[in-house]
């Protein structure tokens, strides 16, 4: 088969500080190396953070391409038995750290607890999605403006971008305005923000 048909493959970064695999992706052409780049825009998620701390260290990322393959539909079920199989990867969505302080949720009574209920059920909903949350509410300008994800590759690719723009533009408006009408939990919310380098404002 000739080799330009194997379009797809799978890959790996690894920190050089340990050797160690901290994120595993599928991709095509250019994409091992889009990571540095959402990095170096300030993208906030957990792999973004570990990107910066080994370029902060003055090393640079190991990437290793593991595999290729001509059907995509299989690349995409060799990245999923990798990431499921490997420990400690910064695939996961949600918190870069887990403090004490900061993971608990309080119950800020005496809000009354219709609104108590609504303030964290979306709280938790943002919990769930913080690095995308945190990037949202960034590059929206707190909410105001509309923010969305572009230059996305294949079905899969176009599919993932339709449900994180409605995250964008559908739900995480709708969860900022029901957290703001509970000052604790947006205390909470700005506490959040905060351990992704993303400074809450109203």
């Amino acid at each position: 088969m000739d080799k330009k048909e194997y379009k797809w493959y799978v890959y790996q970064l690894i920190d050089p500080r340990n050797n160690e695999v901290f994120y595993i992706g599928k991709g095509t052409q250019d994409r091992i190396h889009e990571h540095e780049k959402e990095a170096l825009k300030g993208v906030c998620s957990y792999k973004c953070h570990k990107i910066n701390k080994i370029r902060n260290s003055g090393l640079n990322i190991i990437k290793k391409k593991i595999a290729y393959f001509c059907d995509e539909e299989y690349a995409y079920q060799i990245e999923f038995d990798l990431i499921s199989s490997t420990p400690n990867l910064t695939n996961v969505v949600g918190r870069m750290e887990k403090t004490p302080a900061q993971y608990q949720l309080e119950m800020p009574l005496p809000i009354p607890r219709p609104l108590l209920e609504i303030a964290t059920e979306n709280y938790q909903a943002i919990q769930k999605y913080m690095g995308e949350f945190a990037f949202w509410y960034k590059n929206s300008k707190h909410g105001t403006l509309k923010a969305s994800i572009s230059d996305v590759d294949g079905t899969y690719g176009k599919v993932m971008k339709a449900c994180i723009n409605s995250l964008y533009n559908t739900m995480f408006p709708s969860v900022l305005t029901n957290i703001r009408k509970s000052p604790k939990i947006e205390q909470l919310l700005k506490q959040e923000l905060n351990a992704y380098g993303v400074q809450y404002g109203c």
